[in-house]
């Protein structure tokens, strides 16, 4: 886990602003490996969650960064 996901505190630095609510449904036999994960390192399911999508997010970034460079080109153009 990234240190900066587990800062529950708002007013911490490094804390991550999740400004957008989102939803997820997963199935029972992922909701019993999410409750394994939480015993093990102590974190909540929403961390372990949001790490998960941070980790996939750089994952397609690094395999194709193409996605991210429009988005970049798009927001300097505004």
């Amino acid at each position: 886990m990234n240190d900066e996901v587990l800062i529950t505190s708002r007013r911490e630095d490094k804390y991550i602003k999740r400004n957008v609510l989102y939803s997820n449904y997963i199935y029972e036999d992922q909701d019993e490996r999410l409750d394994k994960y939480t015993k093990l390192t102590g974190c909540k399911k929403s961390q372990i969650i949001f790490q998960a999508l941070v980790n996939y997010s750089a994952y397609l970034l690094e395999k194709n960064d193409s996605f991210y460079l429009k988005l970049m080109e798009k927001k300097d153009e505004l």
